[in-house]
Parts: C-alpha cells; structure tokens; sequence
C-alpha cells in the first residue's frame, strides 16, 4: 500500500516564500528550455521568461508558448525552483482582454508570480487570482519607501528597484519598508531611466515600452555644445552604458537587505545564462559564509567572454560616469587579448596580456559600423617559430587564421585585438546543462521504522518541504542471521543515482531484529521516487475568478459622470510664489504658468490658498538628492542647492538657467534624454550620426 501525505507541500506555493535576508534568491532569464536548464544545473533559486503572445519587455526573444508552461513549471517546481512571467509592457484597453486570458492561463499552470508595469494589469491579475503573487517590474520606477508602500497597498510583494539606485539607497529603502527588494547585479544597463525609453519609438517606430527596443542607444553619436560640434576622438557612442557586473558587491546588497539578486539576459544564449548564474551562486554563498567575494582574473575573464561590453558597477557605488559610458564601444568585444606588433606575411604577431589557444575567436580594433573591423578564428598559434598546441598567456606569440579571414595589409603595429570567444568554455558551460546526471539534486530526509510483524515504513522529506510515505506490501519477518541495519537502509535507499534527488539524512527505529528483502528495498525506492516526482509538481491551491473579469473590473472602476464646463489653464507651482499674483483669487482659479523650479514650501502654500477641486499630475520620479526632484527628507520642503545638479549642470530650459534653443537641434539636450549617462556642462546637445 501506497499513501501520500495530505499534510506535503506543493511547489506552486514556492512564490509565497520570501528569502531570508541572509540568503538572497538568484534570479536568472531565460528565452527558451535551454536556457532554463543551464539556469536549473548551476545554481539560480528562480527563472524568469517572457511569452510568445507578447506583453514582455523582450518581444525579440524567443520566449515560451503557452502551451509549454505547464512543462517548464513542473520541471522548476521539481527542481525546488520557482517560475515568474514577464507581463511588463504597457497595455492598450483593447489588449486587456488577451491578458486576462493569459493570466488565467497563468494561474492554471502553476506559474509563482507575474512582473507588470501597468497599473492597469495589475489590478487585473489580482482580480483574476488573488493568490498570484505579483512583482513590481523595474519601469515601475520605484525608488524610494513611500512609493513602495503605495505599492504594496495594491497587492505588489515584491520590488524590483530601479538600476539607478546605489547600495546606501537601497539600504535606506530598506529602513522604511518591508517588501521584499530585488535588484539587478549582472547585465545590460539602458541609458534611459529604468529602461523608459522613447528614443527607439520616436527614430524607429519601435516602442521599448512594447518590448521593441531597437537599442538607439548604442548608436555612434556627435555631441553639440552651444552650437559647436564637439570633437570627441574616438568617443562616440555617448549613449551606450558598459554592462554591469556586481558580483564584488554581493555581501553589500545582501547586508543592505536585499531579498533577491536578478541577473539580466532574456536575449542571451544558455551558456551565457550558465556561466554567469554559476560565478554569481559562488559570490552569493561566500558571502553568506562571511568570506569576502574575491573572483581570480580567470574568472572574471570567463564572464567577458560570454558577453560584455566591458564591466562596471553601474550606479551601485554612486554617479562615475566615464566609468559607465567611456563611449568608445558599444558591441560585445570580449576581452582585450593583446596589441599587435608586426604583421608578417600570412601571421600577425601579437603582444599578450591574455592567454590564446589555437581555435579561440578574435576582432581586431576597427570602425565596426564602416566595415572596418575583421577578425576570425584563430587557425595556429607559434613562438620562437614552434607550433603550440597548449594555451599561452604571455609574451610574442605569432598567430595565423583560415585562408582570407583577415586582411592582413590592413592591420597596423598598436592595434588592439580582442578575444571574443572561447570554444572550450563554452563546450564546458553546455556539458553543465546537458549531462545525462544531474548536476543539481533536491536533498531528501528519511524516516524508516522496520518492525517485526509490520510493514516497512519509509517517510521521505525533501528540502522544499515536499512528503510522501510508502509501505511496504507485506509485514516483516525475524531476520535468522543478517537483521537490516541503519548502515544498511542508508546504503540502499540512498541509491538515488539518476534522479533529481540525494539522500540527506536517515533516521532509523528498528525493532525485533527484522529481515528486509533486498528487492523490498528497491522498489520502496522506486515508489519513493515517483510520489516525490508527482507531489514536487502539484499545483497550488488557488482561487481563479469566473469569466468576464475584466467587465466587472471596469465596472467597479467606472468614472462618475463629469459635468461640462469652460476649459482652464492648469500649472504646477514649485517656486515661493504669490497665490493672489499667479493664480489669481479664489473666485478666479485661472493660473498663470510658472517658471520651473524645484519643490519648495511656497509651492505648497499656493495649492492650500486656491483649493483646487482635482490636482492630476504626470508621473515623477522622486528620488533624493536628484536633479531636484527630491525625494522625503528633511529637506523636502527646502530650498538648498543641490549638489549634483550644480556639478552636472542646468537640467531644465527654464526659470534662470535658461538658454536660447539651437536652431538646429533636433534632439533634446542630453541633461534631459540622460539625466545620469553623462555628466552635463552648459548647453549639449546629441545627433545621431546618419
């Protein structure tokens, strides 16, 4: 006889859990099955993909059917992981419809949590099912307590922080509020403030809100000061921010209280997402161990190599921003292998700062958007005229390629080359995701009594909390010579070899001195295995609202009839100002515009003076000690100059600091488009080169 335990777990409640501060939950992407499995096999607590039918902010990736998710989920819930959907697009009305479907479909499969960025979404997949636990995306913008807080009062669990936030920010958020805080450590960062960008809609009718970023950003561009054209060099790209890579500040982010670390990369490859889930599952358990995170240069070169545009700590440790946007690159380039020194015939010979094997892949430095850069594979590497077959990280070394790779007579002594991929690692990264055994195993507790006249009874626990029990079929006899031992259960049961499982612990209470067949044993075993596959991906208790959601939903939300009356002007005061001179009396609520400045008490004495019925406002983000829109404090109300902006500039054309237009601009000056890309003096401007 065979029974489940009513009282066992199911994975689906895994998004309910939050982690605890001291471990933080690793969250990798993913486009495709690959990309999940690499995420499973090296060490990630949680996925988090797109699907095929839209709303996701990768629309290029290939994403997931929706026909697959029952699948995906089971296999991550096996794996004691959790699954979260991207639904953070901007949503037109007549697209609610679909999302609600999709929600449902959601919820039925089990998947832990959805990401939005649309309020409007929000509110509907919580009328769908309120058990569906939701997360914040990033383009919320969310950067500070109080706007968490309203967040949290619309069902939101957890916070995916805006990328411009450093540590000491976070921390202090932290302080204030009690929902779980994730943040990104690894990836690609987006000029624009959390990645809302109008830039690619408005140059290529491709909305970045929609999922359809045409990355303008890493476009070469020239920079106007005044009405001059600047010269820059070879600093071009002024937009393209080099990618982050916070794997040294893991023990800050988890002492800030960080919940979950996400590394970014729906549009990257599995060996990509194997690699770098792996060094940062070892930072993240060092520094929970209390050891400082120290990875050798070998290792951080093998996270180049799978994609970098050169690394950086983003804004964690505050605004450097020649460190973020040198502006010379904007492509993958790998790593810097070494200079050339001499071309000689069909060699090139190359000065070392890294190791280079006979079929790595190279790029010599070059204009890439002119058609100048070229590269290839190499086809031999020789020193002192000898054939090497091993690696070398030093020295002159000569290197030769495929017949007509490369255009030898167009390189030249001190051009730079770099070593874009190495074919080894990446064969290492996809054996770590396609091993027949699995690399990652769920740790297994059992319980066995053996009992003479009783059947055998073995209750198995797994880490996630998963239980299941199995009897043997009939009742144990007196052993006459050799009674089961605990050494002996151990040693049989534990034969978990070719599962997902590993035997943890075993406790034993063996009574009378019973006999346990070996071939008992074994399909005990055997059962044990298929309760545990089927308990791990049960599905969650969850409520899912009849149809037709979506109609009570706006229904409930239905504005009340307005009645018509003459158009007025409307303003927002943020100077000290006088009510009666600008806005007029309280008979006459007719403002006049205002010059622009920053938040002050006097601004608010003129709301409070005219009593305006409705004050609706766009959407601002608040964020301390920036550009003026300051977040709560001390100085909220104040006046002081600010800091930052005074180093980087006037950031607005109004009020004191305002300058005649350039005729000829077509772009906003880059203070506006890049309020923290760049640092900003007088009156830039960026064109995008033709």
């Amino acid at each position: 006889m065979i029974t489940n335990n009513p009282s066992s777990s199911s994975a689906g409640s895994f998004a309910s859990d939050v982690p605890s501060r001291n471990l933080p939950e690793l969250l990798a992407p993913a486009r495709d099955r690959d990309c999940v499995l690499a995420a499973i096999e090296n060490g990630a607590d949680a996925v988090y993909f797109g699907l095929q039918i839209g709303f996701n902010a990768r629309d290029r990736a290939i994403n997931f059917t929706l026909e697959e998710l029952p699948d995906v989920m089971g296999l991550l819930h096996q794996r004691a992981m959790r699954g979260y959907v991207t639904l953070n697009t901007l949503a037109f009305p007549s697209e609610l419809p679909m999302i609600e479907q999709t929600v449902r479909a959601l919820a039925e499969a089990g998947v832990d949590a959805v990401l939005v960025q649309d309020l409007g979404v929000l509110q509907l997949v919580r009328a769908v099912c309120p058990e569906m636990a939701i997360h914040a995306s990033t383009q919320m913008t969310l950067t500070s307590a109080e706007c968490i807080a309203v967040a949290e009062r619309l069902g939101v669990e957890r916070i995916v922080l805006a990328r411009e936030l450093s540590v000491d920010e976070v921390r202090a958020i932290r302080a204030g509020t009690n929902v779980a805080l994730e943040v990104f450590v690894h990836g690609a960062l987006c000029v624009a403030y959390s990645g809302q960008c109008l830039t690619s809609e408005s140059l290529g009718g491709r909305s970045a809100n929609r999922g359809q970023c045409a990355q303008a950003c890493r476009l070469p561009f020239d920079l106007v000061c005044d009405g001059r054209d600047v010269e820059l060099g070879q600093v071009k790209y002024l937009l393209s921010p080099q990618d982050l890579a916070a794997f040294e500040l893991v023990p800050q982010l988890i002492d800030a209280g960080v919940s979950a670390m996400k590394i970014e990369g729906r549009l990257k490859t599995a060996e990509y997402v194997a690699n770098v889930t792996r060094h940062y599952r070892q930072a993240i358990d060092t520094a929970v161990a209390g050891r400082p995170v120290q990875f050798t240069p070998r290792q951080i070169e093998e996270m180049e190599l799978s994609f970098s545009r050169g690394f950086s700590p983003g804004w964690l440790l505050g605004n450097d921003h020649k460190q973020l946007v040198p502006g010379t690159s904007s492509a993958n380039r790998g790593v810097l292998l070494g200079e050339v020194t001499q071309v000689r015939g069909q060699r090139v010979q190359v000065r070392l700062v890294r190791g280079i094997k006979a079929g790595d892949g190279v790029t010599f430095e070059g204009d890439r958007l002119a058609g100048q850069q070229q590269g290839g594979r190499v086809w031999a590497v020789y020193q002192g005229g000898r054939r090497l077959e091993a690696p070398i990280d030093s020295g002159l070394v000569e290197l030769s390629f495929v017949r007509e790779a490369v255009e030898f007579a167009q390189l030249w002594p001190g051009q730079q080359i770099w070593k874009t991929d190495d074919p080894e690692l990446t064969r290492r990264m996809r054996r770590s995701y396609t091993n027949a055994d699995p690399q990652r195993r769920v740790a297994v507790t059992l319980s066995v009594r053996a009992a003479v006249g009783e059947p055998l009874c073995v209750r198995a626990r797994t880490a996630t909390g998963t239980t299941c029990e199995v009897l043997s079929d009939e009742p144990l006899a007196a052993a006459r010579q050799h009674p089961i031992t605990r050494e002996l259960l151990e040693e049989k049961l534990g034969r978990l070899g070719g599962t997902v499982y590993e035997l943890d612990r075993l406790e034993a209470e063996i009574v009378g001195g019973p006999m346990v067949p070996m071939s008992v044993l074994g399909k005990v075993r055997q059962r044990l295995k298929e309760l545990l596959d089927a308990s791990s991906v049960l599905l969650p208790a969850r409520r899912i609202a009849p149809p037709m959601a979506l109609d009570r939903l706006r229904a409930d939300n239905r504005p009340p009839p307005c009645r018509r009356t003459a158009p007025r002007r409307n303003s927002v005061a943020r100077s000290r100002v006088s009510p009666k001179r600008d806005f007029g009396s309280r008979r006459d609520r007719t403002p006049r515009p205002l010059p622009h400045a920053r938040p002050t008490r006097g601004g608010l004495v003129v709301r409070r003076a005219c009593r305006p019925s409705r004050v609706l406002g766009h959407p601002a983000i608040r964020r301390r000690g920036a550009d003026g829109a300051r977040g709560p404090g001390p100085d909220l109300l104040g006046d002081a100059p600010d800091p930052e902006a005074e180093r980087n500039g006037p950031v607005s054309n109004h009020g004191p600091s305002r300058r005649r237009r350039h005729p000829g601009a077509q772009f906003r000056r880059l203070g506006v488009l890049c309020r923290r890309g760049l640092a900003v003096r007088g009156r830039f401007l960026v064109q995008c080169r033709e």
